[in-house]
């Protein structure tokens, strides 16, 4: 392959994997002109050890039907998609069909594509694991499609403008620099991942929040992310509308699930509610203090199933009124591990190949919870039964 004796036409090959081969480039930079992949719709690359990139700007022109890319394994690959300063300037989206995209276990991967306009318009599924010098391009938040999101062991630089996270400390400044980031690259606040259906965040251990609005979230998991004291705002809480699973562990210094901060949207009467949430799971969260410490009122009026596991500060759900009309008992798992320690990366795979459209059910319902100690509420009252845990844990 090194001299590209591939002189062939291809037009129909649909599916290409190559693995474990020493070579410097797979494809040629420039393709000959009866070079054709034109139908090209999956290509899998795995542990090719010599590549520093994938893709040339021109093979790229060349492949624009493929729907599926992963790239996994590739120890000194910098880019993807490699272009020079001249074809920057070409006001041409990359990959425009592109629906299915994983980077796995790329330890030098420091950008996808360096072209700051491509915008991946068709792209509804992204997930990026072990990838720790990856810059998170302006560019790469501009997925208006895009349903499903899996972020695991990546570094989030504090300056990173993805608008599904940012790393500063005060929630005043973290709005006022998400609004400038979204004006400045077109992008109406509000409307960032609209249609966004399942998040998963797991290891990313730089990163302190999320911030902005998730109208579409269903499925809501987010763990080992050790740098986090709370995970959302009142604003991004009261956003979550469509929510039914949300499952956080394992973030060791998370105080509470809602920040409690002084502003408009905390004032006494508000109102924050979990129309669509059912399943609520928190596990080993050894600092956490409650759920939230605000004055809003909470109202969770679908929530069935709520999973607590080893959260010794925990004296509380909430400081301020809360309804929880059909929930009846809490469940009280014994088990030391969690589903996403015993089996996450059947579990990320299940997430990326099940239907855009399916829920996803991979979470909760692999449990027995019929096995389980339970804490019966009285009259509904989750507060008291979280203070009655905690009383009996202190004996």
């Amino acid at each position: 392959m090194n001299d590209y004796s591939l002189q062939v036409a291809l037009p129909s090959l649909k599916d290409l994997k190559l693995s474990t081969l020493n070579s410097e480039k797979l494809l040629p930079d420039h393709p000959p002109e009866n070079f054709n992949m034109q139908n090209l719709t999956n290509l899998k690359i795995h542990g090719c050890n010599s590549l520093k990139y994938l893709l040339s700007f021109a093979m790229a022109r060349n492949i624009v039907q493929l729907e599926h890319l992963e790239v996994r394994g590739c120890s000194v690959m910098e880019d993807v998609l490699a272009i020079n300063d001249k074809e920057r300037m070409v006001k041409e989206e990359m990959l425009p069909n592109l629906e299915f995209l994983v980077l796995d276990d790329l330890p030098n991967l420091e950008r996808f594509c360096s072209k700051s306009w491509a915008e991946f318009s068709s792209l509804a599924r992204l997930r990026i694991t072990n990838c720790p010098r990856l810059e998170i391009e302006d560019s790469i938040w501009k997925l208006p499609q895009l349903k499903r999101l899996i972020l695991k062991l990546i570094n989030v630089a504090q300056k990173a403008k993805w608008n599904c996270q940012y790393e500063i400390d005060h929630e005043d400044e973290v709005t006022d620099s998400l609004m400038d980031s979204w004006k400045k690259n077109n992008h109406p606040a509000g409307r960032a991942f609209q249609y966004l259906k399942y998040l998963v965040v797991l290891r990313c251990h730089t990163l302190k929040n999320l911030v902005p609005a998730f109208q579409a979230l269903r499925i809501l998991v987010v763990s080992k992310c050790h740098e986090m004291e709370y995970l959302l705002t009142p604003s991004t809480a009261k956003s979550l509308t469509q929510l039914r699973t949300m499952v956080i562990g394992k973030c060791e210094r998370m105080i509470q699930i809602i920040a409690d901060y002084n502003g408009s949207e905390t004032e006494e009467g508000t109102k924050i509610v979990f129309d669509g949430l059912e399943e609520l799971e928190l596990y080993n969260l050894q600092n956490l203090r409650s759920f939230y410490s605000g004055s809003c009122v909470m109202r969770f009026p679908n929530l069935e199933r709520v999973i607590f596991k080893y959260y010794p500060q925990m004296v509380s759900f909430c400081e301020g009124n809360i309804s929880t009309p059909k929930l009846k008992k809490l469940i009280l798992p014994s088990e030391t591990e969690h589903l996403l320690d015993l089996g996450e990366e059947k579990f990320l795979k299940g997430a990326m190949d099940s239907g855009l459209d399916e829920d996803g059910e991979l979470l909760l319902d692999h449990y027995e919870f019929s096995s389980f100690p339970v804490q019966q509420l009285e009259e509904g009252d989750i507060n008291a039964a979280i203070r009655k845990l905690w009383l009996n844990n202190q004996g």
